[in-house]
């Protein structure tokens, strides 16, 4: 989904065994995003038993500043807060990824902090619900 292709073909089949075990579990929820009859990304929500799930989220290239990350996370913040009854939702970024920063801030996200994960820094932000 990204412009600089973070995993192989060939490792596709594993990322989706895995992901679905995770659904399986309990662990993970994750839904597809079409328009117009075309997958153009995914959003996920991990550790939605938690008491402050994690969001991720990725678009397409192509199909990127159109609104449609902004919906989707729109509707997972209000999944979490009302079908869940979670007080919290974190999402992370890229360090260099300043539009996703932008949009979370825009949708009611606050910077908390760096942290590190799968060795690499991203930031996260952390919002809350009314």
């Amino acid at each position: 989904i990204t412009d600089s292709d973070p995993i192989s073909a060939a490792q596709i089949p594993n990322r989706i065994c895995r992901n679905q075990a995770l659904f399986v579990q309990s662990r993970a929820i994750y839904w597809a995003l079409e328009h117009q009859a075309n997958f153009i990304g995914y959003v996920a929500l991990h550790g939605p038993n938690e008491p402050a799930p994690a969001l991720s989220y990725a678009i397409c290239p192509r199909w990127r500043r159109q609104g449609f990350a902004a919906e989707a996370i729109a509707a997972v913040c209000c999944y979490v807060f009302s079908a869940l009854g979670s007080r919290e939702l974190l999402a992370r970024t890229h360090l260099d990824n300043h539009p996703s920063a932008s949009l979370l801030v825009k949708l009611g996200f606050l910077h908390a902090r760096v942290v590190s994960v799968n060795g690499g820094e991203r930031h996260e932000f952390r919002r809350r619900a009314n």
